[in-house]
């Protein structure tokens, strides 16, 4: 009968911390805006309301001017935390494959202490691309996840890369996802264009 109680008693333990534990929600988006970019022809849509900011060939999306100060500061623990999505349009000035940039950004990535983990295939628009999905901590505190896609087009290399800080990855996984989904890459110009 002691044996049964004791059983009896780890059971309910299990299930009683089963059910506290904090599960991630999916934060729910009710309305999207769309970026253009005038110079680089790039569109792509993004969360209304969210902090955007453009330079060159890179842009940057912030759930909030908070979680902007964070990214540039990822130590600081008082900062809220927050999603940042890069949007980058690079001219390689030696032609490289996709598997060189992933090789060299695992190599960073890993130096830098972060876990890297597989690689997946995934489109960016029309072109195949790879994703690599890397998690690592600034502070006991301040952890992170973030995915990037990369993908090239003759000598312009593009990738994306969604990051959130704590459980925020998670529960905007329909932003990065959505990004993806509209995002829209300049059009080759024809011969008569040139």
């Amino acid at each position: 009968m002691k044996h049964f109680s004791t059983v009896f008693i780890l059971l309910f333990a299990a299930i009683l911390v089963q059910g506290c534990s904090k599960k991630t929600e999916p934060v729910k988006i009710a309305e999207w805006d769309h970026y253009q970019d005038p110079y680089y022809k790039l569109g792509f849509n993004y969360p209304k309301g969210w902090t955007v900011g453009a330079d060159g060939g890179v842009i940057k999306v912030y759930s909030t001017k908070a979680a902007a100060d964070k990214f540039f500061d990822p130590y600081d623990e008082k900062k809220p935390d927050g999603v940042e999505l890069i949007i980058a349009r690079v001219k390689m000035d030696t032609v490289k494959t996709i598997e060189d940039f992933l090789k060299e950004f695992k190599n960073e990535k890993t130096a830098s202490g972060f876990l890297v983990k597989d690689e997946e295939a995934k489109k960016l628009e029309h072109l195949d691309g790879r994703m690599i999905t890397f998690a690592g901590a600034y502070t006991k505190e301040n952890k992170i996840t973030s995915s990037r896609v990369i993908a090239i087009a003759d000598s312009i290399m593009y990738y994306i890369q969604y990051s959130g800080f704590a459980d925020l990855y998670e529960a905007n996984k329909v932003v990065f996802d959505t990004l993806l989904a509209s995002v829209r890459l300049p059009k080759a110009k024809s011969a008569a264009e040139t």
